[in-house]
């Protein structure tokens, strides 16, 4: 595991802007995601998921200073992580002691995941969360969620105060990306890194958003490098049409949470 921390950087495709949820609504349900911070937990970057005890699955750019060029990597020092809270800045406080950086599968595009290792233990077990695994795409047309603490408006400057969730529907599926545009939201500033969530798995991650369109990596392509990094396998993915999925809460899109949001 050490070996794989430490591993050089490949080059990847540079990603769009961070993210950050636009619209939506202030979720309830807390899915095992996690804030991550820079300068010694004084600034929030991005959000993550949990998928082991001691590691967060999120994007790679956002462990850069300058995320479209991949340079001034933070150090992994520098770097926090909160847990288990919904509100900013709020739950259990861990600090990061390493990086992993996702390498190129074949036949696929350069993906823009990382996985941090944490210095200590998350606590609350029950916050860990499951990723997906296989060889299928989701479906188009499929609705999935996003929970993020990022930006409210194209015009805030600082990250939502709490947690927030939007809907989005699957316009496009290749094996290691997909597209997605708001039903009643989307991804902004700080929202980079955030799961994709189809019913009770992370299926993918946020890397780009904006209000015509979100553009997602996939962890299906990477599943076998994230046992590797983690030693946790990740579950069967869905994409077998919208059964499973979370679509708009009562009253059409903008209501809330569908019937994955516990």
């Amino acid at each position: 595991m050490a070996a794989m921390l430490a591993a050089a950087l490949l080059s990847f495709a540079v990603p769009g802007r961070a993210n950050a949820i636009v619209g939506g609504t202030t979720t309830g349900a807390l899915k095992g995601q996690a804030q991550i911070w820079i300068v010694n937990g004084s600034k929030f970057k991005c959000t993550g998921s949990i998928i082991a005890a001691r590691y967060i699955l999120t994007a790679d750019h956002c462990l850069y200073d300058d995320y479209r060029s991949r340079q001034g990597l933070y150090p992994p020092a520098t770097a926090r992580v909160f847990v288990g809270n919904r509100a900013l800045h709020q739950g259990q406080q861990i600090r990061v002691d390493g990086y992993a950086h996702a390498p190129k599968p074949a036949g696929a595009t350069d993906p823009d995941i990382a996985i941090l290792h944490l210095a200590s233990p998350v606590s609350n077990q029950n916050l860990i969360v499951n990723y997906a695994k296989g060889s299928d795409s989701l479906t188009r047309g499929l609705t999935v969620a996003v929970r993020g603490w990022g930006q409210t408006s194209k015009t805030a400057t600082n990250p939502a105060p709490r947690l927030k969730v939007c809907n989005e529907v699957v316009t496009w599926d290749w094996w290691s990306e997909y597209d997605l545009k708001p039903i009643n939201g989307y991804p902004y500033y700080g929202d980079s890194g955030a799961g994709v969530w189809v019913g009770q798995i992370v299926e993918a991650v946020v890397t780009s958003g904006g209000e015509t369109r979100t553009v997602a990596a996939s962890t299906r392509p990477v599943a076998g490098w994230i046992k590797q990094v983690t030693n946790v396998d990740g579950v069967p993915g869905v994409g077998e049409g919208p059964g499973p999925g979370e679509g708009p809460g009562p009253g059409g899109p903008g209501a809330g949470e569908g019937p994955g949001g516990h």
